[in-house]
């Protein structure tokens, strides 16, 4: 749960009355994550005395992509192996062999293979324009 003041928005001079920064800001960017992005949004205020102190926002990550219409391009490729498989295992459709290899000091398997995939696609890509 993530607390945010409303100094902290430092709204105060452009939006005189609460109601309108949660009419005019607050609701349509919740309403627009919760239809256009893979995470779903909550919020609600918290008082001190009668004056809105604190908004709070709740995020989550939504469970059924297919039933919101959502489809997320930038998605993680499924692994093809475990972990526990060592150095003879697939990741990312890549033989671990190579992924070490070409991995930089210091970057993980996941990290290295991703890396790999992306180069490969943008090579194509390049070999597609040509």
């Amino acid at each position: 749960m993530n607390f945010l003041s409303v100094e902290a928005l430092q709204l105060e001079e452009r939006y005189g009355n609460i109601r309108d920064l949660k009419r005019r800001v607050i609701e349509p960017a919740v309403e627009q994550i919760n239809e256009h992005f893979p995470l779903w949004v909550k919020w609600s205020q918290r008082k001190t005395g009668r004056r809105v102190s604190h908004f709070v926002f709740t995020f989550g990550e939504k469970t059924d992509k297919k039933a919101s219409g959502i489809t997320d391009k930038r998605r993680k490729p499924k692994r093809t192996a475990s972990a526990d498989q060592g150095s003879q295992g697939v990741l990312f459709g890549i033989p671990r062999h190579l992924i070490e290899q070409q991995a930089r000091p210091g970057e993980s398997y996941e990290d290295a293979a991703l890396r790999l995939l992306q180069k490969k696609r943008d090579q194509a890509v390049e070999a597609e324009q040509a």
